[in-house]
This record gives C-alpha cells, sequence and structure tokens, in this order.
C-alpha cells in the first residue's frame, strides 16, 4: 500500500512541476526563461538595436513559440509560431530560407522532390491544425530553391491508424473483381 501512494505522491509532484510559456510572468528576463523552458532552438537579429527573435520547442513535436528579446534580456510576449495562422503569412510577400527559419525555427523534416523544372525543396512543420488535428505544414522552396513558391497542409502519418495490406482493397470488391 505504502508503495501506491509514494508513486501517486511522485506522480502528482511531477505532473505540477510541469510548466509552459503560458506560466512565465511578462516581461521576464532570457535567463529565468531558459530555466523554465530550457536553451533556445534558434535564434535571429531582428534589429540593429540589439533585438532578437528567439524560438523555444521542438520542430519534432510541433510545439514551438517565439519571443522577441530586447539587447537587455527582456523577453517581449509570446507566441504560438507552428499555427495555421502564422503559416499564413507565407502566402504575403517574398519570404527567403533564412525568413522562414527565423520565423518558424528548423523544420522536422528536409527533402527534394520533382523533377526538371517542377522540383522543389520542401520543409515540413509538424503543428495542430485548428488547434485540433495532427497535420504538417509542406512549405515548397520552388526552383532555385531561394524563395517560398506555396504552401499547403496534410494529416500528419505519425497519427494515422496503420491499416496493413491489403487495405483499402480488403472486404469492398473493389480492384480484384472479387469481396471477401
Amino acid at each position: 500500500m505504502n508503495l501506491k501512494l509514494i508513486s501517486s505522491l511522485i506522480a502528482t509532484v511531477a505532473l505540477t512541476a510541469c510548466t509552459t510559456f503560458r506560466d512565465i510572468p511578462p516581461n521576464s528576463n532570457i535567463t529565468e526563461v531558459n530555466k523554465v523552458l530550457g536553451n533556445p532552438q534558434h535564434s535571429c537579429p531582428i534589429s540593429s538595436d540589439g533585438s532578437q527573435y528567439y524560438l523555444w520547442g521542438s520542430a519534432s513535436a510541433g510545439d514551438v513559440v517565439g519571443a522577441q528579446v530586447n539587447a537587455s534580456g527582456t523577453v517581449g510576449p509570446f507566441t504560438e509560431v507552428h499555427t495555421e495562422k502564422s503559416f499564413a503569412r507565407l502566402d504575403t510577400g517574398t519570404w527567403t530560407q533564412q525568413d522562414v527559419l527565423c520565423s518558424f525555427g528548423h523544420p522536422y523534416e528536409i527533402e527534394r522532390l520533382g523533377f526538371g523544372e517542377k522540383r522543389a525543396l520542401i520543409w515540413t512543420y509538424r503543428y495542430e491544425k485548428d488547434g485540433t488535428w495532427p497535420a504538417l505544414m509542406h512549405v515548397y522552396f520552388g526552383g532555385d530553391e531561394t524563395k517560398v513558391t506555396h504552401r499547403h497542409s496534410g494529416p500528419d502519418p505519425m497519427y494515422e491508424p496503420d491499416w496493413g495490406w491489403p487495405y483499402p482493397f480488403w472486404g469492398f470488391g473493389v480492384g480484384f473483381g472479387f469481396s471477401f
């Protein structure tokens, strides 16, 4: 019985020790923020006064937050970076690889697909579409791979059920001329 009590106490302490960016008070110092969130995954200078844009989180999980940090180390308000609204910014203006890296962090996956003039470099980010569905955002750098040409989202296969082979053909009588 004591073992159950001890393990439940440890679990309670562990769960209450979890903090997020929402628990950090406004205008905190960068060292305090790093104690809570860990070291940032990426930072980029954003102005000549020494201000930088920092990104914390995990690209593989899709949980990335960003904040502007001024030269004295004061952290501005946090924003969730991997959201549909945030990715919609890619639809306006010209975005280079450096711009995308500074705004969204390192991608979960990088690949090159296509042939000839349709060949593109694709950066893929994990996120929750509409705050609910696990999804991937694919950002395409076409042609010379320097500028974003388009983007699209799709379901995250990591969360899709594995129906196995020969789905979808079993039980439907489609494709083979017979059904089971």
